[in-house]
């Protein structure tokens, strides 16, 4: 039997990281591991306490995570997708090993660009981060923050989690990583945000469009405020977190 006809008689939780040792914990942890390539992008289904899922690769940016997320709806046709991995930090307060649940998932690209030929259109004075157009219940619309769902951010906040906060705040997405302490000051101060990272508003549209469920954790891998790099342990904390969740709520699968 192949990964898609496993996935058949119950709707699967899309579970996605985009890096390698972002998604390495979940698939150890599945049963009746199978493994399927399409398009490039790696996806993985089984069991977790009885539980069907498929982890996915995205690979890193806003559009390999628009294609894997395209590609795992359409083709495992899920009950709703948790997007997680590691982020560097944007508040101080906010230490390694931090979790940041996404109400707020803000798209943080193109503000202050300085290249003539990429500022045709955008007003770089702007304090808003750049709009896309969303099409949400029939209707087009411009926006620059999504949000994750209420109920499955509830369903997270619900499991203890013993390595630091769970905190419920504002992820900013780009394609571009802020190196300096002047950018990330820059950032928060501007939009709020709590950390940044490379795929999840991408994830979001996409969902938001599909009319398919999600939430969007991040755990604090790094912050430039605070001087730390990156602990490649914390990738293998969220995902264990999520492993939780899933033990912890196994109604969360539907039909």
């Amino acid at each position: 039997m192949n990964i898609l006809e496993n996935v058949s008689n119950h709707r699967p939780i899309l579970i996605q990281g985009a890096m390698e040792n972002e998604i390495d914990v979940l698939i150890a942890a599945l049963q009746n591991l199978e493994a399927v390539t399409i398009h490039g992008f790696e996806f993985y289904s089984g069991l977790v306490s009885d539980t069907p899922v498929v982890i996915s690769r995205t690979h890193i940016g806003k559009i390999n995570a628009t294609m894997a997320t395209l590609i795992g709806i359409e083709n495992f046709h899920p009950s709703f997708v948790i997007n997680q991995g590691t982020a560097g930090a944007h508040n101080i307060n906010l230490n390694t090993g931090d979790i940041v649940l996404g109400k707020q998932i803000i798209n943080m690209d193109a503000p202050d660009l300085d290249i003539k030929a990429l500022l045709a259109g955008i007003d770089k004075k702007t304090s808003e981060p750049l709009n896309v157009e969303l099409q949400k219940d029939g209707n087009w619309d411009w926006t620059y923050a999504l949000s994750s769902s209420e109920e499955l951010s509830s369903l997270f906040q619900s499991v203890p989690y013993s390595h630091g906060i769970l905190y419920e705040g504002t992820i900013a997405s780009g394609d571009g990583w802020t190196q300096t302490k002047e950018g990330v000051r820059k950032l928060h101060e501007r939009y709020g945000s709590d950390c940044e990272e490379m795929e999840s508003f991408a994830v979001a549209q996409v969902c938001e469009q599909s009319g398919l469920p999600y939430v969007v954790l991040r755990i604090i891998s790094n912050s430039n405020l605070q001087g730390t790099t990156f602990d490649e342990r914390t990738a293998g904390l969220c995902q264990n977190f999520v492993i939780d969740v899933l033990k912890n709520h196994p109604a969360m699968i539907q039909k």
